[in-house]
Formats: structure tokens, C-alpha cells, sequence
């Protein structure tokens, strides 16, 4: 018996650490930027060094961070009118939870058309599902535990 013991410990350790694993990789947001005077979605949660991406669908305008309409110097994308184009916010800039403020800085489109959001950090991450990476893994181990299994259980049917 103490032949099935080791492979079989061995296997459901490694199971157990990749089922607490999970994902280690910080996701990314998207919000569009027009069509009009709109952020969409405008607020948004995310947890901590997650990132945004914010895409232009259409208009001319900016994405900067800064609350009352006035720029904090974290980030800009600078005045962008192409339909397509992206700015995501650099890494670490959502390392600490809270609610970060942005808006459009071109001409009066933050303070006459309310063109603005928010981004807040979550003190705990939201739930998530893991990684296909991380099922993939799991998935190996699974069928690396059984194989053993089965190869040391045929093993020690042999005649004495």
C-alpha cells in the first residue's frame, strides 16, 4: 500500500495549489469614447493594478485624469478624433484602491457637456473566473494523477 501513498499525495498537493492559484494576471477595461459627449461606460470598478483601455468610437476629445475638470498630471491621452484609435491607462496607475477621476480636457466638453467618469479600485478584488491557463493546468495535473495512479496499481499486480 505505501507504494499508492506517495504519487497520490504528490498529485492532490499539486491539484490543491493549482486550484488556489487562480489567475495572476491583472485585467484590462474597456471604455468608449463617444459616440457624442460620453464615456461608456463613464464609472467602472476594477480591482487593483487592472488597467483601462479607453477606445474612440467617435468626436473629437481626450481622456485625462484629474477631478473638477482640472488635469492631476497621472495621464492623458492628448486630443485624438480617429475613429479606433486606443489609450490605456500606464501600468500601475490603479495600483491603489480608491476612486480615480477622469475626463475630456478638449475645449468646454467636460465642464458644458458633464463629459466625465470614474474609476474605482476595489479594496478586494472582484470575483472572478480562472484563467483558461489555470484550467489547463488543472486539467494536466488531473490526468497526470491518474495516469500515475493507474501505472503503479497495474505495477503491483505482478506475480510474486
Amino acid at each position: 500500500m505505501r507504494i499508492l501513498e506517495a504519487p497520490l499525495s504528490f498529485s492532490a498537493l499539486l491539484t490543491l495549489v493549482l486550484l488556489l492559484a487562480g489567475p495572476t494576471l491583472a485585467a484590462n477595461h474597456n471604455v468608449a469614447v463617444g459616440p457624442g459627449f460620453t464615456f461608456s461606460p463613464a464609472d467602472l470598478t476594477i480591482a487593483p493594478s487592472d488597467t483601462v483601455t479607453w477606445t474612440w468610437v467617435g468626436g473629437f476629445h481626450s481622456v485625462t485624469s484629474g477631478a473638477g475638470c482640472f488635469a492631476d498630471g497621472l495621464f492623458g491621452s492628448g486630443n485624438i478624433s480617429t475613429a479606433g484609435s486606443t489609450f490605456t491607462s500606464p501600468m500601475g496607475t490603479y495600483a491603489t484602491p480608491g476612486v480615480y477621476e477622469y475626463f475630456c480636457a478638449v475645449g468646454t466638453h467636460c465642464s458644458a457637456f458633464n463629459m466625465k467618469g470614474t474609476v474605482t479600485v476595489a479594496t478586494t478584488p472582484p470575483p472572478s473566473v480562472p484563467a483558461m491557463e489555470t484550467w489547463a493546468l488543472l486539467a494536466t495535473a488531473l490526468l497526470m494523477a491518474a495516469l500515475t495512479l493507474r501505472l503503479r496499481i497495474t505495477g503491483s499486480r505482478r506475480p510474486l
